[in-house]
């Protein structure tokens, strides 16, 4: 799946090419409500996705899952961090 904001399209595909890449998730236009530093933080992809354990670049735009994510996850997505149960921000998904 990908969106493409601009064309206001959305894809649909059983394929994963084009996919960012789930090692390390690119951010953009992130927003912080708290601080959140280089510890272990939780992520979630999509609404009522799963929660993923991982930690945040230094200067907060990318963030690395402890764990490989088994799904495709599309560019345009929000990626929100949580510290606990506090949601302490988060960005888009490149």
């Amino acid at each position: 799946m990908a969106k493409d904001i601009e064309r206001n399209t959305l894809t649909v595909s059983r394929e994963v090419r084009g996919m960012p890449s789930t090692e390390r998730i690119e951010l953009r236009d992130t927003n912080w409500l708290a601080e959140a530093g280089e510890e272990e933080v939780t992520a979630q992809y999509r609404y009522h996705g799963p929660k993923v354990r991982g930690r945040l670049s230094s200067n907060r735009t990318s963030f690395t899952p402890s764990e490989p994510i088994l799904e495709p996850i599309a560019p345009g997505q929000s990626l929100v961090i949580y510290t606990g149960d506090l949601c302490v921000g988060g960005g888009i998904i490149t």
